[in-house]
């Protein structure tokens, strides 16, 4: 376990220690703030790492490629206004894959592509069925809201159960059974139960935001400044942050704007799974370049 991952389990249980003596308005204002600060932060420079595998020399912005971004993004937010259940499906798939992608790029680029493929998306959506088994009632209230349907109660701790099952299945099949895979997923699969621990300690946005920035958004971070910067130090933090503050403050700012159309935490919670969804799309196609470019 290196530093960075033992400060981010330090970090992890200063999240629980919120919960525990924490208001619930707290959790909620708290969770909000470390997404539209490092969550929307992670994916701001999106244009510039696609400009980087596109032509590296070129300078100043390639207003073709800021069309096609802002037309994905501005596609899959209509998608979830024409085709819900379609957008909602697209995206736990598409999420799925990109969350366990960050826990595994590191040792799985050397693995048979189709058992690359299967880790990541099975290891991204035990993630998910966790965090929706935690908070099963809310989620359920989400996805009606989303669709504006009544859809039958899906059981979250139903499916958690059975993809528990499924990807013990597999580790058990392609892990455990080739020499050395073991040793190397080993960190990812003892974070599982803390991963439910801080799911299942804290609210539905409050827990996700403790997983998505600290586990999620800063290792994607350090990797993109590494891969646009050649190194992780502060300078280079800082001018990824001025490269991607305009478009982070523009995604912050039309993220918040949602909110003000919020009746209650449900219908908050609705806009900022759609929010996000509509610029995770684009941003889990670069990451899924940049991890290509790097191995």
């Amino acid at each position: 376990m290196n530093k960075i991952e033992k400060i981010l389990i330090l970090a992890s249980f200063g999240g629980l220690f919120v919960r525990s003596y924490g208001s619930a308005t707290v959790e909620l204002v708290a969770g909000l703030t470390l997404i539209l600060s490092f969550g929307v932060l992670h994916g701001a420079n999106d244009l510039l790492l696609l400009q980087q595998f596109k032509s590296p020399q070129t300078l100043g912005l390639d207003r073709h490629l800021l069309m096609r971004y802002i037309a994905v993004v501005v596609l899959a937010a209509l998608l979830f206004f024409w085709l819900p259940v379609l957008a909602i499906i697209s995206f736990v798939l598409t999420s799925s894959y990109h969350f366990g992608e960050q826990h595994s790029e590191r040792y799985d680029s050397h693995w048979k592509a189709l058992d690359r493929y299967v880790f990541r998306f099975l290891y991204g959506w035990l993630l998910f069925a966790l965090l929706f088994a935690a908070h099963q009632t809310e989620v359920n209230g989400v996805l009606a809201t989303l669709t504006h349907s009544n859809l039958p109660e899906f059981p979250w701790k139903r499916i958690l159960v059975g993809t528990v099952v499924l990807f013990a299945l597999f580790v058990l099949w392609r892990i455990m059974s080739i020499p050395g895979r073991l040793q190397s997923v080993a960190r990812d699969l003892l974070l599982l139960p803390f991963f439910a621990l801080i799911f299942f300690s804290g609210s539905l946005i409050w827990g996700f935001a403790v997983y998505f920035i600290l586990w999620h958004s800063i290792p994607s971070l350090l990797a993109q400044v590494q891969f646009l910067y050649g190194s992780s130090e502060l300078g280079s933090f800082s001018k990824y942050f001025k490269s991607a503050f305009w478009y982070w403050l523009a995604a912050a700012i039309g993220i918040t704007a949602t909110f003000f159309f919020s009746s209650s935490v449900q219908e908050l919670t609705s806009f900022l799974f759609a929010a996000l969804a509509a610029i995770t799309f684009p941003h889990a196609f670069v990451m899924l370049r940049l991890f290509k470019k790097s191995a």
